[in-house]
């Protein structure tokens, strides 16, 4: 029996640290069980899907004001749910077919128009998918913002045109009352409009359009905003540019510990207002919030007219403020030499698919060219390495995992493949596992039986044997949603510990759930959010959760939590994470471009 103990690594690309923090689109890979609320809170619908991608039936509940008026299976499963105070119900669904759904509050189909949905290429989307639901139950209408749908005029959608089109219904009826390719007016020869997003003008019919634009003058990109206000029809009735708005990097003013230009200003520029006839937008060259009030004159036509500007503030700005107990004390820098074959080049592009480190203090890294592993000793020098046959790796790599056992072998594995390959201590190949069924993108770590952990494509959490057969598999957290976002690792004595990321309403939140070796659940911890992502380390008795700027210590015996501020000293590139059992212990990065590990010292407490 193969035991882990005294270190706890994981080796990951920084690519898959980042996170980001914005609402998944309708459509989205996966379907969560999801309650959508009316505005005033009296009805609410839980649409609980049969299947993870949405592909089939779903169970519906709605209620009124707690009390249940009706409970089904419909034969779809909707997905960006709008209800509305009197109870009607607006949604969409992909199972092969895009479906444009409404009911009524008796649970009612009053529209179920569907599309055939097909791939543009091998690596994009089907299409249609619908991008936004707009519903203003004042004025009787919801507006589906359709992607890829070509029906409009018959045509086929052009390169330039991105292909959104706007279909109008009457909620209370279903009945089509407008429908329009929404960037067809916009669009130009050598230039390009995008949508970026969309709103509904409380009090009016009229739909607001923030727009992105670029066109290359023969010298230089130029890039700029527009907002728009638009009829059902989509026929325009006001425009406002702002050059070279939205579009540069900024550095948050509350988040002091990144570095200048390390985000784009991606957060929504058509603030919410619960005002009526008015709508805000914030600048963000200036960070100026300005106000517009919108009212319909005498003669039928709308008048739009700038009221005020004022600083821009978020409406709870500690939500974004970190709190730190300190900041990790550096203990310094270790060059590694060569991690290629001795005769291929060093340094420039970036090679690295893995890092992890053994209970000894030596490094593992792995070569996305080769599939080589090179082992250094703690000096950083060469040790040996771990050189697999030919057949084992499809070349070149993206990520390997290494794991080792406590009589030293290591185990191997390439994400992208169904195997693990397991080599000697002193690093002679000793024999190739292959997982059944076959997982695409499998995530493995090792527990304490030498059983193995991963999480396939399809974000399952599932215990494989020795052999590479399965012992089980568990679908859905303890919170009833599917395992998706999730990251996982293996305490030394083979405790399991989920990470899983939700998003919703624009709010990202972290859950961390602990399972025995035999995957049953022991108990769940609501994580603060990150500014960058986490990826996750189980040392035993405390879980290490490691951001780009932070870690967040959580202290199982007590479940307390203490966050601390990592100084990278301004390093870019792929990284590997690590944990060494040294008194406190320690954590390591690794980083590709410079070839070296930083080290760094957690608290005692």
């Amino acid at each position: 029996m193969c035991r882990l103990n005294h270190y706890v690594c994981c080796s990951i690309l920084y690519a898959l640290l980042i996170t980001i923090s914005a609402a998944e689109p309708i459509g989205s890979y996966i379907v969560q069980p999801t309650t959508y609320e009316s505005p005033n809170g009296d009805y609410s619908l839980f649409v609980d899907p049969t299947d993870k991608h949405g592909m089939g039936d779903a169970v519906y509940r709605f209620e009124h004001k707690g009390q249940q008026v009706w409970s089904r299976n419909k034969q779809f499963t909707l997905q960006g749910v709008e209800v509305t105070d009197r109870g009607f119900v607006m949604g969409a669904a992909h199972d092969g077919y895009c479906h444009l759904v409404i009911l009524d509050a008796a649970g009612g189909i009053k529209l179920d128009e569907w599309f055939v949905q097909h791939r543009r290429g091998t690596h994009s989307d089907k299409e249609p998918y619908v991008e936004q639901i707009l519903v203003s139950e004042e004025h009787d209408f919801v507006t589906f913002r359709l992607y890829g749908h070509d029906r409009c005029n018959g045509k086929p959608i052009g390169s330039l045109a991105p292909g959104e089109v706007w279909s109008a219904y009457r909620i209370s009826t279903g009945e089509l009352l407008h429908e329009f390719k929404a960037i067809e007016q916009y669009t130009k020869l050598g230039s390009r409009w995008y949508i970026i997003d969309a709103h509904v003008v409380r009090g009016t019919p009229l739909i607001l359009v923030h727009w992105h634009y670029s066109r290359y003058n023969g010298k230089k990109e130029v890039r700029k905003s527009q907002y728009s206000i638009v009829d059902l029809a989509g026929l325009p009735i006001w425009s406002l540019e702002m050059d070279n708005d939205y579009t540069h990097r900024v550095k948050p003013q509350y988040y002091p510990q990144t570095k200048p230009d390390s985000f784009y200003s991606n957060d929504p520029a058509i603030l919410a207002t619960h005002e009526s006839n008015q709508f805000r937008i914030r600048r963000f060259a200036d960070d100026i919030v300005l106000t517009f009030s919108v009212k319909k004159k005498a003669d039928g036509k709308w008048s739009i007219r700038e009221e005020s500007q004022a600083a821009y503030e978020p409406e709870d700005a500690s939500t974004h403020k970190v709190k730190y107990d300190g900041e990790l004390k550096y203990l310094g820098e270790l060059e590694l030499g060569q991690t290629k074959n001795d005769d291929s080049p060093t340094g420039q592009d970036s090679d690295f698919a893995g890092f992890t480190v053994d209970r000894l203090g030596r490094y593992y890294v792995a070569s996305k060219s080769t599939g080589i592993t090179t082992v250094f000793n703690k000096d950083g020098t060469i040790e040996h390495r771990l050189v697999p046959e030919a057949a084992d790796y499809s070349l070149p790599l993206h990520r390997m995992d290494i794991h080792i056992a406590s009589d030293e072998s290591v185990y191997v594995n390439d994400w992208r493949s169904n195997r693990y390959i397991r080599f000697k201590p002193d690093g002679a190949r000793d024999k190739k596992i292959t997982f059944e069924p076959r997982f695409v993108y499998y995530w493995i770590f090792l527990s304490q039986s030498g059983d193995r952990l991963g999480v396939n494509l399809d974000r399952d959490l599932v215990i494989v044997d020795d052999n590479g057969h399965i012992k089980r598999t568990m679908k859905k957290r303890p919170n009833g949603k599917w395992f998706y976002n999730t990251q996982i690792a293996a305490s030394p004595d083979g405790e399991i510990a989920s990470l899983s990321r939700d998003v919703t309403d624009g709010t990202t939140s972290y859950t961390l759930d602990r399972f025995n070796a035999n995957g049953d659940h022991i108990d769940t911890i609501v994580i603060p959010p990150s500014t960058s992502g986490y990826n996750i380390v189980h040392t035993g008795p405390k879980i290490l959760l490691v951001g780009r700027f932070d870690v967040v210590i959580v202290t199982l015996k007590d479940h307390s939590m203490t966050r601390w501020r990592i100084n990278e000293l301004s390093l870019d590139g792929s990284r590997g994470i690590g944990f060494v059992d040294d008194q406190a212990g320690q954590l390591l990065l690794y980083y590709d471009i410079s070839r070296s590990v930083h080290r760094y010292q957690l608290p005692t407490n």
